[in-house]
């Protein structure tokens, strides 16, 4: 029973009460009860807003039912918050994939994760993600993302040390002070000391830059390797439907995971292949002949299918009967949707990292249900989303 329904028994039992004056009082007690309303009691344990409501859930025990009230009252997409829940075991499981998405989040979102991981102190935060193999410039950008620009130039050089002292102490050869018989010889020791910390400070600049190029290097392989993919695949993917040019009309490696901005780019365009790169660097998408004209909203297609470009170029047409169709969102994190409601992909905004093939095989002719080599159980993560256009 909601709040409201006992509102209404309890008026419906005060109107009962024979003695004016005490019915008075009861319903002045209710009118005064009411204006106080569930939100307002919220607002008084400090939960202002959705990121309020998820972090006072993920840091007490509060049941089911508990949980699911004060979500309702802030609008908290509970999908949305489980898969928040699983970034933090994710992280330290697969830093590289977790932390290079960091940058996406809106500010707020991004502090409610630094705060599952103790990110409040900023020489923390930094040491944690530089271990997990962030570059200098990112670094600095999410210290600076987290609202604590101030701070970066007065303690960086001291987190350097910390790091410093922290990774490097067992593979840089420690040299032993020099036997000193004067006690008031404070210089040498000073120049010993000062070689010392050079010498560590050059051994840690040395291999951020060592970590800074391999890290490069590793992005701009694994983005080099999915071109080569699609290239090898466009002309196939032209043939499929008799056209013989093509044109990349979204990139998320320069446009984001904005749902505007893509729906904006293939609204009403003919002739589209969706493809998608996951982790494991599976290609796969969807074709759409025409009809994306809504956003937030199903757009129920007549000729489309779903494809992979792996090996060869393998087609999954929809089976006969089902209405299929594509969901473009505008402010979700669930970014798109391919198939019909409960069925097919469903394609969330990193870090909203696991993706997923909701009974794909129900929808179209594919006889591996989850044809990228996931499960609907652990799902997927979206590295690349790419919007191609084939015309004549």
């Amino acid at each position: 029973m909601t709040l409201s329904e006992e509102f209404k028994l309890l008026e419906e039992d005060i109107q009962k009460i024979t003695e004016p004056y005490v019915c008075g009082v009861l319903k002045r007690i209710i009118s005064i009860m009411k204006s106080i309303n569930e939100k307002k009691i919220l607002e008084m344990f400090g939960i202002n807003n959705e990121y309020d409501a998820m972090n006072f859930v993920f840091t007490h025990e509060v049941n089911e039912e508990i949980k699911n009230n004060i979500f309702t009252q802030f609008g908290v997409d509970v999908v949305v918050y489980n898969q928040l829940v699983n970034i933090k075991n994710e992280l330290m499981v697969n830093p590289e994939e977790m932390v290079e998405q960091l940058n996406v989040m809106d500010n707020q979102l991004f502090k409610f994760i630094l705060k599952q991981y103790e990110f409040d102190e900023l020489g923390k935060g930094i040491i944690l993600l530089d271990d997990a193999g962030l570059l200098e410039d990112e670094k600095h950008e999410i210290v600076k993302k987290y609202g604590r620009e101030s701070q970066i130039t007065m303690r960086i050089d001291k987190i350097e040390e910390i790091i410093s002292k922290m990774k490097f102490t067992d593979t840089i050869k420690k040299e032993k002070t020099p036997e000193i018989h004067q006690k008031d010889d404070t210089k040498k020791i000073d120049d010993f000391k000062k070689q010392e910390s050079d010498d560590k400070t050059k051994g840690y600049e040395n291999v951020i830059i060592k970590k800074e190029i391999e890290k490069k290097s590793t992005k701009n392989n694994y983005r080099i390797k999915q071109m080569d993919v699609l290239k090898r695949h466009i002309p196939i993917m032209k043939n499929e439907i008799g056209m013989k040019h093509s044109l990349i009309i979204f990139d998320s490696v320069t446009d984001g995971y904005d749902g505007n901005k893509l729906f904006k780019r293939v609204h009403n365009q003919n002739n589209i292949y969706i493809v998608i790169f996951d982790s494991q660097q599976h290609g796969f998408g969807a074709f759409i002949k025409s009809g994306i004209n809504q956003i937030n909203e199903w757009n129920y297609v007549s000729e489309h299918f779903l494809f992979t470009i792996e090996d060869s170029f393998m087609k999954y047409n929809p089976r006969k009967g089902v209405k299929t169709g594509i969901v473009i969102n505008e402010e979700s994190q669930c970014l798109l949707c391919i198939g019909a409601p409960g069925y097919g992909l469903v394609i969330y905004k990193p870090p909203f990292a696991r993706s997923y093939c909701y009974n794909t095989s129900m929808l179209y002719h594919a006889e591996d249900l989850y044809f990228n080599q996931s499960s609907e159980e652990n799902g997927f993560l979206l590295k690349r989303l790419m919007v191609v256009k084939v015309m004549n």
